[in-house]
């Protein structure tokens, strides 16, 4: 992968004009408050994950009229209403809240990144197989650039150096911007209509969106 020389201006700013004077915390300084932070973060970050985890994978389990369920989404109109039936009445309890959210659709498309092998294994058996694979960058830096090509490597570039968030998201933008800039066309662009939920799209939607919707060669339906 091609790394770019800083060129365009940070997008984020990292210290805003007066904030270090005017924070403090009530549990110690403010160091402390922000290790608590990250703990309850992290943990909350490798929960969502594992949830992710164990349901993609219960959904890929369905069978109907004899077709295991192949993708996330895109079925037929009647696989994917006979899943939903059956979520609301055989299971009894709703989804959306856990399912109904681009968190979970974006982790989600990591998973075959993750775990090439990802039906060969059941999460309560192996549990080991599918830990989270980053120990120093959180979902939200999978949320930035998950519509970017060469994610994977950004991910893992940021991970070795333990890249803080804002500083991944500035770098992050001043790759894409200088590979618009190689390729002669505007193929990224930042949204960033909320802090949030800032992440840099892509235009054409790249072949591995959809292909990473489905786990099954599809000779197996």
């Amino acid at each position: 992968m091609k790394w770019h020389p800083k060129t365009y201006e940070d997008p984020f700013l990292n210290s805003p004009r007066g904030v270090a004077r005017d924070i403090d915390s009530m549990i110690g300084d403010i160091d402390e408050l922000a290790a608590r932070f990250r703990d309850v973060i992290e943990k909350s970050d490798r929960q969502f994950f594992h949830s992710v985890v164990n349901f993609v994978w219960l959904e890929l389990q369905f069978v109907v009229c004899g077709k295991r369920r192949r993708a996330r989404s895109r079925n037929s109109i009647y696989e994917d209403r006979t899943f939903s039936h059956f979520i609301r009445n055989d299971v009894g309890l709703g989804q959306k809240t856990l399912t109904g959210n681009q968190s979970f659709t974006v982790v989600s498309s990591y998973l075959k990144d993750f775990f090439p092998d990802f039906l060969e294994h059941d999460p309560r058996v192996e549990p080991e197989y599918f830990v989270f694979p980053y120990h120093n960058i959180s979902l939200e830096h999978l949320y930035f650039v998950y519509k970017v090509h060469n994610r994977i490597e950004m991910l893992e570039y940021a991970e070795e150096r333990a890249m803080k968030y804002l500083d991944f998201a500035n770098w992050a933008v001043n790759q894409a911007f200088c590979y618009n800039d190689e390729v002669g066309r505007d193929v990224y662009s930042l949204t960033k209509s909320s802090f949030h939920f800032a992440h840099l799209t892509r235009k054409v939607e790249p072949g591995w969106h959809k292909s990473n919707l489905d786990f099954h060669d599809r000779k197996e339906a």
